[in-house]
């Protein structure tokens, strides 16, 4: 994935929609997640950084319950 590039808000949809495939451990499916998970922040220019990470976890769930109309662009 990491090759592709994708943008911010389709790792956050992935990592949202990854369900558990039958044929997987619940390993591997934490696994997929991780790596979902880890790209997320990456594409955000979180840095390690722990209180931009928190502010992003934040901006995501306001995010998510904001009507279409309200939705800004904060995070390029």
């Amino acid at each position: 994935m990491r090759e592709m590039r994708l943008s911010p808000s389709i790792y956050w949809e992935k990592y949202n929609s990854l369900s558990h495939e039958s044929s997987e451990t619940f390993q591997q499916f934490a696994t997929r997640l991780m790596s979902l998970f880890d790209l997320y922040p990456e594409s955000r220019k979180i840095d390690k950084n722990y209180e931009k990470l928190l502010d992003l976890i934040i901006y995501d769930r306001i995010k998510s319950v904001l009507p279409p109309f309200c939705l800004v662009t904060f995070w390029h």
